[in-house]
């Protein structure tokens, strides 16, 4: 799996009135500015990308799933919330 180029992270969200921003410390720099409704919920939001996407790179690979004989997940359920991750993880990575 090639993976995308990001600005890694820590992403820091600051809110102020009616806006917020996010932006990094990073030798990359990254920046956004935030604004509507629910700017610091949005804000927050993307500033925690960096580490909701290593959480779902890291439970999909240490995620164990049994298969019954014909293959298919032990627990249907959970087979298919792990599919919908590593189809969330390949959108992201842009395959």
């Amino acid at each position: 799996m090639t993976k995308s180029k990001y600005t890694p992270g820590l992403w820091i969200a600051k809110s102020r009135g009616y806006l917020s921003h996010v932006s990094t410390t990073r030798d990359e720099p990254f920046s956004v500015e935030v604004c509507g409704n629910n700017h610091a919920a949005n804000a927050r939001l993307i500033a925690a990308a960096p580490d909701l996407l290593a959480a779902l790179r890291k439970l999909i690979d240490v995620t164990p799933v049994e298969y019954d004989y014909a293959g298919e997940p032990m627990d249907r359920e959970f087979g298919a919330a792990l599919t919908e991750a590593e189809a969330i993880l390949a959108r992201i990575e842009g395959e």
